[in-house]
C-alpha cells in the first residue's frame, strides 16, 4: 500500500515538474514573440499588423491576449509610437 501511494505521490510530482517546464517554454516563446514585434514598431514596419495577426492565436489563453488587440488597433491606425509603449508597459508588468 505505502508503495503504491508513493508511486502515485512520484507521478504527480513529476506532472507538476512537466507542467511547470511547459509554462516556462511557452512564457518564453511569448517573451520571444513579444520581442520581434517590439522590433517591428520601432521600425515603424507595416508587417507589424500580419505579426499580430498570427501573434493573437497563439496567446489566445493569456493574459496578454486583449492588450495585444489594443496594439493591433493603434497599428491599424499607424501610431507605432503608442502601440511600442503599451507593448513596453506589457512586456514590464
Amino acid at each position: 500500500m505505502n508503495k503504491k501511494l508513493l508511486l502515485r505521490f512520484y507521478q504527480g510530482q513529476q506532472q507538476v515538474n512537466q507542467d511547470f517546464v511547459s509554462a516556462q517554454n511557452r512564457d518564453d516563446e511569448i517573451n520571444t514573440l513579444l520581442t520581434e514585434l517590439a522590433a517591428l514598431l520601432e521600425d515603424y514596419d507595416t508587417e507589424a499588423t500580419d505579426f499580430i495577426s498570427e501573434l493573437l492565436p497563439k496567446i489566445a489563453n493569456s493574459p496578454y491576449h486583449e492588450p495585444i488587440k489594443a496594439i493591433e488597433a493603434l497599428v491599424d491606425a499607424y501610431n507605432f509610437d503608442d502601440a511600442l509603449a503599451k507593448l513596453n508597459e506589457i512586456k514590464n508588468t
